[in-house]
C-alpha cells in the first residue's frame, strides 16, 4: 500500500526508511509513527516501575506489537495480514493525521467512525472555538 507523501514526508530524515505500525487497541485501526516516536515511547516506558502494570500494558501494546515496515522505490510498505484484517483493511485505506502519529482505517469504517465522533463532539459542545476579541481598558 502507498504511503500518502506527506506522511513519508513527516518520517523523512530518519534512520529507518519506513514506519512503525501496531493494532490499535481501542479501534479497528492501526496506528503508525517514525523513530522518533518510537523514542519517544522507549523514553516513557523507562521512567516506569518496569514491574509495574503500566510498564507491562505500555510493553505490550507498542513494543510487542509494533512492527518495523520499510518503504520500498516507491514509497509503499507491505502490511502484515494480521494487522490489515485487525482493520479490515483489503484494497482501500484511509491515512488520517493524529498529531505524532498517524492511522490507517478501512475508509468506510473511517467515515462511520468520524461521523460519530462528530456527534459526540457536537452533544459535548467540543471543537474548534472563535477567538474572542478582548477589549482593552483605557
Amino acid at each position: 500500500m502507498s504511503v500518502p507523501a506527506a506522511f513519508r514526508k513527516a518520517v523523512a530524515g530518519q534512520e529507518f526508511h519506513g514506519i512503525y505500525v501496531y493494532a490499535h487497541y481501542l479501534r479497528p485501526a492501526l496506528v503508525a509513527f517514525g523513530e522518533e516516536r518510537m523514542a519517544k515511547y522507549m523514553n516513557d516506558l523507562e521512567e516506569l516501575d518496569e514491574f509495574s502494570e503500566e510498564y507491562e500494558e505500555l510493553a505490550q501494546v507498542v513494543f510487542s506489537d509494533a512492527e518495523p515496515l520499510s518503504f520500498d522505490g516507491e514509497g509503499r510498505i507491505m502490511l502484515p495480514k494480521h494487522q490489515m484484517e485487525h482493520a479490515g483493511i483489503d484494497e482501500a485505506a484511509a491515512f488520517v493525521g493524529r498529531g505524532l502519529t498517524f492511522e490507517i482505517w478501512n475508509p468506510e469504517t473511517y467515515a462511520e467512525q468520524r461521523e460519530a465522533a462528530r456527534e459526540r463532539a457536537a452533544k459535548k459542545g467540543i471543537g474548534p472555538k472563535k477567538k474572542q476579541k478582548v477589549e482593552a481598558e483605557a
